[in-house]
C-alpha cells in the first residue's frame, strides 16, 4: 500500500508516556495501518498557529528516508516542507482553518496543497483564503 507521513499537534504529550496521543489521531493511524499502509508520524508538542519555518535537518532527513507517497498535515501543524517533497500534501482541517500553521505559505503556494475538512462550514473559508480560482 502507501507510505503515509502525518503530523499533528499533541496537546496530551507526556514525556513519561511519549506515545500518548488524542484518540482521533491514534484511531486514524491504526486505521491506515490496518489497511496495509506504512505510517510515519510526528507529534508537535507546542501549539503554533503562525509559522514553524523550515524543518530541522534531522527531521527532514527522517521523512526523506521514509519516502512518503502522501503527506497529511492536520491543521498544517508542521514545518514548511512544500519545497522538499513532490508527493501530494493534504492539509486536513480538524479544528478550524484559523488554527492552521504557516498560513502565509498556504496563501502563496495555493497549488501545492490539497485540503480536506470534516466540517463543511470551513470549506468556504478555505477556498477563499487558500485555493486558486
Amino acid at each position: 500500500m502507501a507510505k503515509v507521513f502525518l503530523s499533528f499537534f499533541n496537546d496530551m504529550y507526556d514525556a513519561d508516556v511519549p506515545e500518548k496521543m488524542p484518540c482521533f489521531y491514534e484511531a486514524f493511524i491504526k486505521g491506515l495501518q490496518k489497511s496495509g499502509n506504512d505510517v510515519l508520524y510526528y507529534m508537535m508538542t507546542k501549539f503554533v498557529s503562525d509559522d514553524f519555518g523550515r524543518a530541522p535537518q534531522l527531521v527532514l532527513k527522517k521523512i526523506k528516508n521514509f519516502h512518503p507517497d502522501i503527506i497529511i498535515l492536520f491543521n498544517n501543524c508542521f514545518y514548511d516542507i512544500s519545497n522538499d517533497f513532490s508527493c501530494p500534501i493534504i492539509v486536513y482541517s480538524v479544528d478550524s482553518p484559523l488554527y492552521f500553521s504557516n498560513k502565509n505559505v498556504l496563501s502563496i503556494k495555493k497549488n501545492n496543497f490539497i485540503y480536506a475538512s470534516s466540517d463543511a462550514s470551513n470549506e468556504c473559508y478555505i477556498r477563499k483564503k487558500f485555493c486558486t480560482g
